[in-house]
């Protein structure tokens, strides 16, 4: 049967990994709302240039809303910031309002 502190590290490695893979998520979630406003660019369609804006922004929000729960290091937090930022003048550009 295992120790305590063998339960713990365990633990330990689990919440380690759960934040990785969650800081994985948003930079995922970020390059796919960087390429949604590259789609609304080029689109000649205006419903398909507002769905584009619309689904960016959702991004921005949710990966705002996510990182309250994760613990980034400081390359993962730089990383995350430069794309927030990219994404965030690209919304304002277009009229997005925060």
């Amino acid at each position: 049967m295992g120790s305590n502190v063998e339960y713990l590290n365990a633990e330990d490695e689990l919440r380690g990994d759960l934040n990785n893979t969650g800081i994985e998520f948003l930079l995922t979630d970020l390059d796919m709302a960087l390429t949604f406003m590259d789609i609304a660019a080029i689109s000649q369609i205006q419903e398909t240039v507002d769905r584009n804006h619309e689904n960016a922004r959702d991004a921005y929000d949710t990966v705002l809303r996510l990182l309250q729960n994760l613990t980034p290091d400081t390359d993962q937090r730089s990383a995350i910031d430069h794309r927030m930022g990219i994404l965030k003048a690209r919304l304002e550009a277009v009229g997005c309002q925060f």
